[in-house]
């Protein structure tokens, strides 16, 4: 048992060695230089008149270059399996090692020669199929259609114009022995008549004759004509082959067709010129295609929301929260699948900002109520909250914030004491004046209240900055993070003076609420150095005009002891 633990586990070991060998960057370089080397030399032989002794050196170089390429097949396919056939397009691998089979075309004796060099020809026009290879750079592109579509539609589209070209060639082939065929008659006649050799002298391309598989006369020695010609250089004819009678069937004659050669090589040099050309051209209308149809599309519609939820600094703080900006929609007129999907997702997010509404209106209420109930608990600021989140609201609206800045002001003011669940119950109920350690355990609710408050994403960033900084003073001295000047937004300086102003109007458990007259001498002295002069002055105004009503009657509740007179203010101070 433990022998076939330690074989199994060597074996594992060896196909990961051989995996990060052969899936290694530097390999898959090698491999397409030579890709690269193995087409050079097709279109080199095809394009130039070299000599045969060249010709077949480049015939063994393809070779070792195709059992390279056959060696990475079959271990990538050990190693993967089906995976390499499918996912990896190990099947385009498989096509470009086919030509290998040339090598066994040529060994092959139970075949008609001619049949031979066709199939011989047939199988090197497939060595061109390597080209795909370079495709299959597309497998890391990050469309998927791009890498599902370009290969399979470029190798089949690259077949069809080969056979294409393997049928125009053997066209070209038939037509040139029909046209040859009377000649190639008057040739066997001939050799009967005046003898093999004297017929072999008259005819140049006539090399040898042979009679029943012997050599009757020869141009050339066998091996010579091997050493000198090529396969394709030459053609094998019969009697038989030409329709002639019996007499003439025991005779073969070898003739050399080098310039019809030539023309087949030009026409397959012109077939793989065209299959290249029309990859090229797929692949770029096919990307274009792709990309116009289909591909910009969605990348319009994943930028778009991309968009919707943005990440967005807390003032003064290295911290970051998610929003979502429902103001973003796709716009995407065309009536496709596209246009449906875009469609959809507009509804989608239109239902998602209902949805988020309705959540946050009954979040909101719940945190007031337990907000309220805090108060009620330790009778200190009963309808502190209320009050000086509808004070707020109106001074937001005189200064110009739009409802939305309103809306989180006031639900932001609904929740800025929200850390004094935090902070030592006989603090928070002590009536007296505070000592040193019993005002810092007070100025931590800012902090608990904004550690607390920026777990629940239905609170938003501006409420946020509400709870932690509704304490700060203009000149640096407020807590708890002794924020100055422009480091505080103007809904921190409308929800201090808000909370300040409550604070000194109102009464509590501990102490009497003061005179107007008293509330505006203390606030007024605040001015510049504690509090916004600007956002005081404005609500001195309100005071002025009528707007802010301050214990408007002996049976005032503690929420009515400040009242916001909405008719003269032209607004709604309440948000749901």
């Amino acid at each position: 048992m433990y022998l076939q633990f330690e074989n199994s586990k060597y074996n594992y070991n060896m196909i990961k060695r051989i995996e990060r060998v052969i899936y290694n960057p530097y390999f898959e370089w090698f491999i397409l230089i030579l890709v690269v080397l193995s087409v050079f030399m097709i279109i080199l032989e095809k394009l130039i008149d070299i000599p045969v002794a060249a010709v077949r050196v480049i015939e063994r170089i393809d070779i070792i270059i195709l059992c390279i390429f056959a060696f990475e097949f079959f271990i990538k396919l050990f190693v993967r399996k089906k995976n390499y056939l499918t996912d990896e397009y190990g099947w385009v691998d498989f096509l470009s090692i086919i030509p290998l089979f040339a090598s066994a075309v040529k060994a092959l004796r139970g075949i008609r020669f001619l049949k031979g060099i066709r199939l011989l020809r047939t199988i090197r026009m497939l060595r061109i199929l390597r080209i795909l290879r370079f495709l299959k750079i597309f497998k890391h592109s990050d469309s998927i259609l791009k890498r599902k579509l370009f290969l399979p539609i470029s190798t089949a589209a690259m077949i069809i114009i080969l056979l294409f070209g393997f049928l125009l060639i053997s066209w070209q082939q038939n037509l040139n022995f029909r046209f040859n065929r009377t000649t190639y008659q008057d040739i066997f006649k001939r050799i009967r008549k005046n003898g093999a050799a004297q017929v072999i002298e008259e005819n140049r391309q006539l090399l040898m004759v042979l009679k029943n598989g012997e050599i009757l006369a020869s141009a050339i020695s066998l091996e010579a004509m091997n050493h000198q010609f090529l396969e394709d250089h030459l053609l094998e004819v019969t009697g038989k082959d030409l329709g002639m009678s019996d007499d003439f069937a025991p005779y073969k004659c070898v003739f050399l067709v080098k310039d019809a050669y030539t023309i087949v090589q030009r026409t397959e040099l012109f077939v793989m010129g065209i299959s290249i050309l029309v990859i090229i051209a797929l692949v770029m209308v096919l990307n274009q295609i792709i990309s116009t149809i289909v591909l910009d599309p969605i990348a319009k519609l994943s930028e778009t929301m991309d968009k919707v939820i943005y990440e967005v600094p807390i003032p003064n703080t290295n911290e970051n929260r998610k929003e979502i900006n429902f103001d973003v929609k796709v716009e995407y007129t065309n009536n496709d699948e596209i246009g449906f999907l875009a469609e959809k997702y507009n509804f989608l997010l239109k239902s998602l900002e209902v949805k988020i509404s309705q959540s946050k209106s009954i979040f909101r209420r719940f945190v007031g109520t337990m907000m309220n109930l805090f108060g009620e608990f330790h009778n200190i600021t009963k309808g502190h909250q209320i009050r000086s989140a509808r004070l707020a609201s109106a001074l937001g609206f005189r200064l110009g914030l739009s409802e939305d800045e309103r809306r989180s002001l006031f639900f932001g003011m609904l929740l800025h004491d929200l850390g004094k669940v935090g902070v030592d119950k006989n603090v928070l109920t002590k009536p007296g004046r505070f000592t040193s350690d019993e005002a810092k355990e007070m100025q931590r609710h800012p902090t608990i209240g904004f550690e607390i408050a920026k777990n629940f994403p239905l609170i938003d960033t501006q409420e946020l900055t509400i709870i932690r900084e509704h304490h700060e003073k203009i000149d640096g001295s407020g807590y708890p993070y002794g924020l100055e000047g422009d480091e505080l937004s103007l809904i921190s300086r409308i929800s201090t003076v808000s909370d300040i102003f409550d604070a000194l109007a109102c009464p509590r458990d501990y102490k009497t609420a003061k005179s107007m007259s008293e509330v505006q001498k203390i606030m007024t002295s605040m001015c510049d150095a504690h509090i916004d002069k600007q956002v005081y002055h404005e609500l001195e105004k309100m005071l002025t005009e009528g707007i802010i009503i301050v214990n408007p009657g002996k049976e005032t509740s503690e929420e009515a002891w400040i009242v916001i007179d909405e008719q003269k203010l032209g607004a709604r101070v309440d948000f749901e």
